[in-house]
């Protein structure tokens, strides 16, 4: 395990920002972070890499509880966390180069070593041809590659993103979500992304975390809250939660089946297989299927006419893939 929070929380004075939480984020995995404005996404960070104190609980990286080390100690164990923010925040009047060299710099790294580690980071996010240039110079999507590149410029465990495709392009934003999968499979890093785009966790998290006022209201893998169906992050995936509502309360539930597709498998006649398997009147009343991540995930609300072969129906739809999340006759 790489990073484990446990029993965190965050006050300030009678103000409560964060609710006491706990969750884990392995080697390999990317955690994202979701909420409305103000529910605490930011403040987690900041808990994360000890720039603000928790008021409770503690932050455990490879084991060890950060929370509790001295400040020597502390200021070591930091540097296996990494932090690209919203807007890149880079210096006006320092290069490429320069900016991703910050940190090493900072540290008393030697110069020929620091130069190398530069050169290699500029050149992996893409901006050797850049590496002299200033921020004034650089598009927003290449300003996030040098934010990113100078995160990793003391070889973290740990990169923790705050919005890092905020006001970016759909184009560019699918850009720098490849470069992060790429980074977080060739160095194993455990990536915490803070966002408010469902377009950002459907490409990239293995994981979701959502917080409203300051309190987690859902935590799971991406794939267990889309099989949820009271799962609003699932809903909000795909596209589907205001819809299924709206219907449901202006229609019959008997004879009605949500099901899920979680495997690209499932065959496209899978409907009419229903009617000819069963010899019964099978009416597809809604549906949704989209790609996540490697696999597409869809959402349909059937209705079965002959209500005695539900059951059957169900064991069916298994064997095929399609999970039943919802049946309007229980």
């Amino acid at each position: 395990m790489t990073l484990q929070i446990d029993n965190v929380s965050k006050r300030y004075g009678d103000a409560t920002v964060l609710e006491p939480l706990s969750w884990s984020a392995e080697k390999g995995e990317i955690l994202a972070v979701v909420g409305p404005s103000g529910s605490g996404k930011s403040t987690l960070l900041h808990l994360i890499n000890l720039s603000t104190r928790p008021s409770t609980g503690a932050i455990y990286l490879d084991g060890e509880d950060l929370t509790a080390l001295g400040r020597r100690q502390l200021r070591d164990a930091r540097r296996k966390i990494g932090t690209a923010f919203q807007s890149a925040a880079l210096f006006q009047r320092r290069t490429v180069n320069a900016n991703v060299s910050l940190p090493l710099d900072y540290l008393g790294v030697e110069k020929n070593e620091a130069r190398a580690q530069t050169a290699r980071l500029v050149e992996r996010v893409g901006l050797a041809d850049r590496a002299d240039f200033y921020p004034g110079q650089l598009s927003g999507g290449q300003k996030q590659r040098v934010g990113i590149a100078r995160a990793l410029a003391l070889n973290p465990h740990v990169l923790l993103a705050d919005e890092i495709t905020s006001g970016l392009d759909p184009v560019t934003t699918a850009s720098i979500l490849d470069l992060i999968k790429a980074l977080r499979d060739e160095l194993q890093l455990t990536v915490v992304l803070v966002t408010h785009e469902m377009d950002v966790v459907r490409a990239v998290a293995d994981k979701v975390l959502y917080l409203e006022n300051g309190k987690v209201v859902e935590y799971d893998t991406a794939a267990a809250l889309l099989r949820d169906p009271a799962s609003h992050v699932g809903s909000q995936l795909l596209n589907w939660g205001q819809g299924a509502e709206a219907f449901s309360a202006h229609v019959d539930p008997a004879g009605l089946l949500d099901v899920l597709y979680v495997s690209d498998r499932v065959p496209r006649t899978w409907v009419s297989d229903l009617t000819v398997r069963f010899d019964t009147e099978v009416e597809l009343i809604e549906a949704l299927v989209e790609p996540i991540r490697d696999e597409q995930f869809g959402r349909a609300r059937i209705r079965i006419s002959d209500h005695a072969k539900i059951p059957d129906i169900k064991v069916h739809l298994a064997t095929q893939g399609i999970a039943v999340i919802r049946d309007g006759d229980q």
